[in-house]
């Protein structure tokens, strides 16, 4: 029962992090954002990991594409700050928005397959 709980806040997380990639990851605030909802988003994923005892590699895909995506947010935000680098950085979001949507995905189909 306490799983179904721990998997439940993580769709919940899941679908915060779609919805803030797509309306604040645009900016250098919104890219701090971005890296504390995903970090948030990465932690609780690793408890489901752990809870659920999934070996399969999808698994290990799903996260690696949920670190790469903050690791892309992080640089995002890192390179937003520098004049000049503002196109680089619109970049690193469109990527880490890309990475967030195909780990969601993953994830969606990695949740019917267990359910």
């Amino acid at each position: 029962m306490t799983s179904q709980y721990i998997l439940d806040a993580h769709f919940i997380v899941a679908a915060l992090v779609i919805i803030c990639a797509l309306v604040f990851s645009w900016n250098t605030m919104g890219r701090r954002v971005m890296v504390a909802v995903t970090g948030l988003q990465f932690l609780i994923g690793i408890v489901v990991a752990g809870v659920f005892h999934p070996a399969g590699p999808l698994i290990w895909l799903h996260l690696s594409g949920a670190l790469a995506a903050m690791i892309a947010y992080i640089f995002a935000r890192r390179i937003g700050e520098q004049p000049g680098k503002g196109g680089l950085a619109l970049a690193l979001s469109l990527l880490g928005l890309v990475l967030a949507l195909g780990t969601f995905s993953l994830g969606i189909t990695l949740a019917r397959g267990s359910m």
